[in-house]
């Protein structure tokens, strides 16, 4: 560990194994009109401000920190209630989380800067800094070693605290970040109203027997649920996965219902009662209902946009299987209860669902395959490291995501203004692997 100001002469203490310490030698003008020039240099990373060019080399003010915790490994200037600061980081202390201490001129001490917020640990806080240099009293900090771990991964990605004049109304950044998504959780709703008759009740049973095993070598677990009238679960995901997948004979050995075609409540239904850790759901698994009808819903309990705002919520996809001259014609209500008008497919009869079924296998793997990072796959954001290296504005954060995209690195610019917007940069050509753009 070795901090020095680069300027006319090394401290040769450094070299004697002192504690680590931040040296300047400000005049009684650099005082009143802020102190500037400066570098620490651990190791072999550095960094340089360069505002003034007169220092003075006879009177420095030596700041000291611990040197296991990479005290000085980096340094900003900072104004807060007119008064000059200096910020430096500590990325290694608190087991790796990282600190922030403001030192002062005029009493040449230290202080921590106390962040009354549950920040994340083991971030290495303070690994990049950064200043608005046109107001002087804004700043980031960051720290890009947040480890996470997704399924059978585990991900790297960074996490920054904006502040101004050291208040407590931290804003927090995650640059790059990938969200966490293992595995496919899917339902199928399907309908089992008076107007459906027993062959074609079995045709349909049939239909999603076939569309579940053919995907049974992805990470998907599905649970299955009737409708009429009143909605009744078949089978939850934890027996899905207690049977093996083996789920026939459950499925075929339920009792039928019929009634009327409440579909709205049977949604509801669903994204409450069976989308929940309780039956066995994953938290950061992609979520997706399958509905099969071939009515129009007569519903009195609950309404579509009701239906549509629970799911949303919950962030489920949600594909419509409408059967019927009715929904070959119209599609109105498919509209209601899918996503999206890719996710709407209409049949002239039962017998012809099978014609979907490899459709519908395509989707379901699509999904899938999102759902990160797999042996041999490539990897997008999940390694990012966002905020290993940092630039402020009054309008803009911009960060480096070193290991963003198979390292091939880039920049994500972020706009502070409401509502916030990201735009990611970087050189997609195949030669860009491995450049760590951003660093």
């Amino acid at each position: 560990m070795r901090c020095k100001v680069l300027q006319q002469k090394v401290l040769r203490e450094s070299h004697r194994g002192i504690e680590p310490s931040l040296t300047f030698r400000p005049t009684g003008k650099m005082k009143l009109t802020l102190p500037a020039v400066f570098l620490v240099c651990i190791g072999w990373c550095f960094s340089l401000s360069s505002s003034f060019s007169v220092i003075d080399t006879e009177t420095p003010v030596i700041f000291k920190g611990n040197k296991a915790d990479q005290f000085g490994y980096r340094v900003i200037q900072t104004r807060s209630n007119r008064a000059p600061w200096l910020i430096v980081s500590a990325p290694l202390s608190g087991n790796r989380t990282g600190s922030l201490f403001r030192c002062s001129y005029d009493t040449e001490k230290c202080q921590p800067l106390i962040l009354h917020h549950n920040y994340t640990p083991g971030i290495s806080l303070g690994f990049s800094l950064a200043a608005d240099e046109v107001t002087d009293s804004k700043i980031v900090a960051c720290g890009p070693t947040w480890e996470r771990r997704c399924g059978e991964f585990d991900y790297l990605n960074g996490v920054c605290y904006i502040m101004n004049n050291f208040d407590q109304n931290l804003k927090v950044v995650r640059p790059a970040f990938q969200e966490c998504v293992s595995g496919v959780d899917a339902v199928i709703l399907y309908d089992d109203s008076g107007s459906i008759n027993d062959a074609a009740f079995q045709t349909m049973q049939t239909f999603f027997l076939n569309l579940i095993n053919s995907v049974n070598d992805l990470d998907v677990q599905f649970a299955v649920v009737q409708y009429s009238s009143d909605p009744f679960l078949i089978f939850d995901f934890t027996t899905y996965n207690n049977t093996g997948g083996q789920i026939k004979n459950t499925l075929h050995g339920a009792q039928r219902i019929r009634g009327n075609t409440f579909t709205p409540t049977a949604i509801r239904f669903v994204v409450e009662k069976v989308f929940i850790p309780e039956r066995g759901m994953r938290p950061d698994s992609k979520k997706l209902l399958i509905v099969l009808t071939d009515g129009i819903s007569n519903d009195q309990r609950s309404t579509f946009e009701e239906a549509k705002q629970a799911a949303d919520a919950k962030g489920i996809i949600r594909y419509a299987i409408g059967v019927g001259q009715n929904f070959v014609e119209g599609q109105d209500e498919l509209h209601k209860i899918a996503s999206s008008a890719r996710n709407i497919f209409s049949v002239k009869s039962f017998d012809a669902l099978h014609s979907l079924q490899e459709e519908l296998k395509e989707k379901i793997f699509a999904i899938e395959g999102t759902s990160g990072a797999s042996p041999g796959s490539s990897f997008q954001l999940e390694l990012s490291q966002g905020g290993f290296s940092t630039l402020l504005t009054a309008e803009h954060l911009v960060t480096g995501a070193v290991g963003a995209y198979g390292w091939s690195g880039g920049l994500e610019k972020g706009f502070l203004a409401q509502p916030p917007q990201t735009k990611f940069l970087n050189d997609s050509t195949a030669h860009s692997e491995d450049s760590y753009l951003g660093k």
